[in-house]
């Protein structure tokens, strides 16, 4: 692997099993890794309130520095913090929306919740969006971000054009969208629940390069669905 490329782990829906993601990660980690980041794309707290106090307090900690997105729905929601906070020295949670800058240098937007017309804690709406956009839209010589991590599916995703994230994940499905796999385009990654009775993936693994070392754009790649 290239020095200057980030090794990545997603999962989807954690749903509060968090004893079993720190094992698997913990395997994964040792087999394959090391890896950098660790994203939680899905709902992170499950019904368990004791489960989640584990959690909250930083009792139970990752091999991997891991990032979790905000709630999807109501009866988890009083779980998670209003703004962005770090449980423990391995677990952050990243809040609603916004764009994260690692380390290594690579741009991470994420937007978490689900489409309404109305914002609350588990759900965004166009002007959530809309604040999203504005580094995008005011950064001059901007080339996109590196990964785009959301709660949601984004409808219709393959049927767009230009100007993407290299990846983009996704909870609450399991499916993938490889378009012009030859070139630097847009990965659409969606990910399975925890455990899932239909052993769908939940876990997805890969490495990435930021966009700044890339000196070129091809014509042929798909527009940012959040953005149409």
């Amino acid at each position: 692997m290239a020095k200057d490329q980030t090794r990545v782990l997603c999962v989807g829906d954690v749903n509060g099993q968090f004893e079993q993601l720190a094992k698997k990660i913990a395997l994964i980690n040792k087999k394959s890794g090391p890896f950098d980041l660790l994203f939680c794309v899905g709902e992170f707290f499950g019904p368990n309130a004791e489960h989640n106090e584990s959690i909250i307090s930083g009792k139970i900690d990752f091999d991997v520095p891991t990032y979790v997105l905000g709630p999807c729905c109501s009866s988890t929601s009083t779980f998670y913090p209003e703004e962005s906070v770090e449980f423990s020295s391995s677990v952050t949670y990243l809040g609603k929306r916004g764009i994260l800058n690692t380390a290594s240098g690579l741009q991470i937007a994420y937007l978490s919740g689900v489409e309404s017309s109305t914002s609350n804690r588990f759900r965004f709406s166009e002007e959530d969006v809309e604040e999203l956009l504005v580094p995008v839209r005011t950064q001059s010589g901007f080339l996109g971000v590196d990964v785009l991590l959301t709660s949601m599916w984004p409808a219709e995703v393959w049927k767009h054009a230009h100007n993407t994230p290299s990846v983009e994940i996704a909870g609450s499905r399991n499916h993938r969208v490889l378009l012009e796999p030859a070139q630097h385009t847009t990965r659409f990654i969606g990910l399975a629940p925890i455990d899932n009775d239909k052993k769908q993936k939940w876990l997805y693994a890969f490495n990435i390069q930021k966009k700044m070392l890339i000196n070129f754009i091809y014509s042929q790649c798909v527009k940012c669905p959040e953005m149409n």
